[in-house]
């Protein structure tokens, strides 16, 4: 147990740092982007947008700011610290174990943060004018209560947590062989599927996202996002059991 401690402080020695930094810019990004809209009356606008534009939410758009980060957070854990955590007498299973509580409690922390704007967001948009986008698959804004919403957010960021951690565990494990691989496999599908990255699949994707939480209610949603975590975090430890530690 002391020696999970003792990872756990040093996996967060950087952290608390890295999320201050990223929330602080996130929010002037939110407040910035609502004046400007309001000031010059809809010709500048940023944030999360539905409804053929009909409808925003400036608070939605952190949502991918926040994948982003939660991606280079995952690998960088594995990237900086694994190595050096294993030279101090630091086991594998004990770092992995920390680094699943680090995850849950960054988590924890983002849907905080990110369920309480929302609602700060619900209060400022009473009299901005704007008409509010509420439904976000996951939750919504103007029928669910705060609790359910950071809830929500907490598990889904706990999934792509998982996801992420498997990552950096395969990051560390192959090195460039993974992105060598990752790059073949997106450039046949790209070719098989005729995909390409515009505002037109974007807007497909998330159409996608939205009929997928239409199909399971809240409670199913939880529950695959759960197994999901565990399937990604069991399989990372398959692999980083007996990784070699890299200098």
């Amino acid at each position: 147990m002391d020696s999970i401690k003792r990872i756990f402080k040093f996996q967060n020695r950087d952290l608390k740092k890295s999320i201050g930094v990223f929330w602080g810019i996130i929010l002037i990004v939110n407040l910035l982007s609502s004046i400007l809209s309001i000031s010059y009356n809809s010709n500048i606008i940023y944030g999360l947008n539905s409804k053929g534009g009909e409808a925003i939410s400036f608070i939605g758009a952190n949502m991918m700011s926040i994948f982003i980060f939660i991606i280079i957070y995952g690998i960088i854990m594995y990237y900086e610290d694994f190595a050096l955590a294993l030279s101090f007498g630091v086991t594998r299973k004990d770092f992995y174990r920390s680094a699943i509580v680090n995850n849950m409690l960054v988590a924890i922390i983002f849907g905080i943060i990110q369920g309480g704007l929302h609602l700060i967001e619900g209060y400022f948009f009473k009299t901005s004018g704007y008409k509010l986008m509420t439904e976000f698959g996951i939750f919504n804004t103007s029928t669910d209560n705060i609790l359910f919403i950071i809830l929500s957010l907490s598990v889904f960021f706990l999934a792509l947590l998982s996801i992420s951690n498997l990552l950096g565990v395969l990051q560390y494990r192959f090195g460039y062989k993974l992105w060598i691989g990752v790059g073949v496999v997106f450039l046949l599908v790209l070719n098989s599927t005729g995909v390409s990255f515009s505002i037109k699949t974007i807007k497909m994707l998330s159409n996608m996202y939205l009929w997928f939480y239409s199909v399971f209610n809240a409670g199913s949603v939880f529950i695959l996002e759960v197994i999901l975590a565990a399937i990604c975090y069991s399989i990372g430890y398959f692999f980083i059991r007996k990784a070699s530690i890299k200098k």
